[in-house]
């Protein structure tokens, strides 16, 4: 709406006088105070009304407004838990070896001979000599163990002056003598080593133990002679390797004791999908430990990728204390990642759908301590999963999905004060956008009107209700996507829509559901979590109607001076509508209150029609105002302008056009008073 106060000219006029006084005048002016215009312009509030005009100039208000943005968050969250239980795989206590060494006088003093130590002698044949029994201490390795399998290698070094032959050495357990090995070495010559490899299996080995030398044949030297040296020995090594036990106290080496590479199957059907993007959502790896020594887990999770480096994570998990489980739990951010639903690279059967590949792998972290671990000892592992897809690629399926009732805000009639009015041949159309890489269909099970301020509602009626309303699918290159558009045309004629506007509603209730490849086509698509379907109704309303009562309201600045003195003011109103009209004008002050109005019971006599059925010279009308209004005038911050419209002749459809619109002006012949 304009406002136009025009200006008054103001002269100001000094001359010299005995004392410095401020002049003053009084003028009589006749001038406008106010000019205003409402036309059909002022009535658009609404951004998403747009106006065209038929051939013949006349109105049509075109009007679009969203009634269903589906949003799929928690219809697209997916919640999933995958667990993981082993216990040990092995348990490795990694290779470990210990020596000792029989001299030559040891020998001998076993036996009862001196050792002649330089004597320079040949050596007679002399067999079964036994050697002593020697300590051997593991308990550096291990404390206790009971052995699923392993073997010990026991090497010979022969460092006297003359072969031996028939060499038996014996291992048992020193608490109680239980054998453990006993080999024999035909021969060993002088100065050579000789090994034997013994396996062993299903036995408790103490880290106390005994070996000894059951018995030594000398064959002699015939006629040659040796130099006796007491200090030469015989040196007996064991080398404990690939022990596998199923429970042991003992210094654990670092190794992974717990694989698992599995595919895991999302519970997702009947969608088939080898693709989505995560746009929101978390992974909490929980774990659980009897073992009591430290463990990491690590998951290496191909099949998660972000900037496509694969998801990976260790986890350190402390050791269990006093028979309980040790603890743990971790989250994740999965955000912007891409998760891979075909399954392991390269998979003897293909590619697969709504599969997860993970590879978990359980580390033993030695923390140098004496640790019992056994292969009861067990791990659990949970991997939990709640996301939100950016989007989804693959076979979408065959589903269902309900939307609403939900409520839009309607605020097109809100100039509208109160009243009624008839509209004549509207037509609305449903605008159906299809985002989604699948066909789809649509199933309008209500739309209703609601006009709050009088609690009427409306609800729409006719075929297209739980009508199946088929949809084609969008397509998409390069991640752009070219959504399906339809427009489904409900004119008046087929549903009672003309009701549903005549209320002049402040919102709308729509309850729609979606069907996705209702024909059960099974080509891949796609789906974006924020481009899914879109419904909007787009009115077109011709503005050739019936009013009754129906009152515009509209509220402007306004800027009077206050030096307006007395005078005659008049409201002079050119209405070019083809509609009756009363005005009622209210004035506002500084807090927005309403302090004067200025009432009337003249009618505004409508625009004169001309034999087109258009209003060929606007109608005329004056009113008076009264003085004491005048003066409220000059207080007033804004004034409310009520128009009050009644078609004639009476329940006749009147058309509006484009030039149609009532002008207001203030008129006064005033005094006004400068200082």
């Amino acid at each position: 709406m304009k406002l136009i106060i025009f200006l008054l000219s103001i002269f100001v006029f000094t001359s010299c006088q005995h004392e410095i006084e401020r002049p003053s005048w009084e003028i009589d002016i006749t001038a406008p105070l106010l000019h205003t215009q409402i036309d059909i312009n002022d009535l658009m509030i609404d951004s998403n009304v747009t106006i065209n005009n038929k051939k013949d100039s006349s109105i049509i208000l075109i009007y679009q407004y969203p009634i269903a943005n589906i949003e799929l968050d928690e219809e697209l969250k997916i919640e999933e838990q995958f667990h993981y239980k082993g216990k040990l795989d092995s348990l490795n206590l990694g290779d470990a070896s210990t020596s000792y060494k029989m001299t030559l006088n040891e020998l001998f003093a076993a036996q009862g001979w001196p050792c002649l130590n330089g004597l320079t002698i040949p050596i007679p044949p002399i067999n079964n000599i036994s050697g002593n029994t020697i300590p051997v201490d593991a308990n550096e390795y291990f404390e206790t163990m009971n052995l699923i399998s392993g073997a010990i290698e026991v090497q010979i070094y022969n460092g006297l002056p003359f072969d031996i032959t028939d060499v038996n050495l014996s291992l048992s357990n020193a608490s109680n003598n239980t054998l453990i090995l006993s080999t024999t070495f035909p021969i060993v010559a002088s100065n050579s080593t000789v090994t034997n490899t013994v396996n062993i299996n299903n036995m408790i080995i103490e880290g106390d133990l005994t070996a000894e030398i059951q018995n030594i044949n000398i064959p002699g030297t015939g006629t040659d002679s040796v130099v006796i040296n007491c200090a030469d020995s015989l040196v007996a090594t064991l080398i404990v390797k690939d022990l596998i036990a199923s429970e042991a106290t003992a210094y654990w080496p670092e190794q992974n004791i717990l694989t698992s590479f599995s595919e895991q199957f999302l519970n997702i059907e009947p969608a088939k999908l080898t693709e989505f993007k995560i746009k929101s959502g978390w992974m909490n790896i929980n774990a659980t430990s009897t073992l009591e020594d430290t463990m990491i887990l690590t998951y290496n999770i191909p099949s998660f990728t972000n900037n496509q480096v694969p998801f990976a994570s260790s986890l350190l998990i402390n050791p269990a204390e006093n028979g309980n489980l040790s603890v743990f739990s971790q989250y994740f951010d999965l955000s912007d990642y891409i998760l891979d639903l075909t399954g392991q690279e390269g998979r003897p059967n293909g590619d697969t759908v709504n599969t997860i590949y993970t590879e978990l792998t359980g580390k033993l972290d030695s923390t140098g301590e004496l640790v019992t671990l056994d292969l009861q000892d067990s791990i659990t592992s949970t991997l939990s999963l709640n996301i939100i897809p950016e989007y989804f690629k693959g076979f979408l399926g065959h589903d269902t999905i309900n939307f609403g009732p939900e409520e839009q805000t309607v605020d097109f009639f809100n100039s509208i004060v109160s009243g009624s009015f008839m509209i004549n041949n509207s037509t609305l159309k449903l605008n159906i956008i299809n985002y989604i890489g699948a066909e789809v269909d649509i199933i309008i099970n209500e739309i209703t009107a609601v006009n709050s301020k009088n609690n009427i509602t409306k609800t729409l009626q006719g075929q297209i209700l739980n009508s199946n309303i088929f949809i084609d699918n969008a397509t998409e290159n390069n991640n752009i996507i070219n959504p399906h558009v339809s427009n489904i045309t409900i004119d008046d004629k087929s549903t009672n829509l003309k009701e549903l506007i005549e209320i002049m509603p402040d919102k709308f209730i729509a309850s729609i559901t979606i069907i996705t490849n209702p024909n059960g086509d099974n080509k891949e698509g796609f789906l974006y979590y924020d481009k899914t379907v879109d419904v909007n109704v787009i009115y077109e309303l011709p503005l050739h109607f019936i009013a009754d009562n129906l009152i515009i309201s509209n509220t402007s600045d306004i800027n009077f001076d206050n030096n307006i003195d007395n005078g005659n003011f008049k409201l002079i109103i050119q209405n070019s509508f083809p509609i009756e009209a009363n005005i009622k004008l209210y004035l506002i002050d500084k807090g927005g209150f309403v302090f004067d109005s200025l009432l009337t019971e003249e009618v505004i006599k409508a625009g004169i029609i001309g034999p087109n059925g258009r209003v060929t010279s606007p109608t005329e009308s004056i009113i008076n105002i009264y003085k004491e209004n005048i003066n409220n005038f000059n207080n007033a911050e804004q004034i409310i302008t009520n128009i009050e419209f009644n078609t004639l002749p009476a329940q006749n459809y009147i058309k509006i056009y484009d030039d149609y619109k009532i002008d207001l002006t203030i008129v006064g012949n005033f005094n006004y008073s400068i200082e």
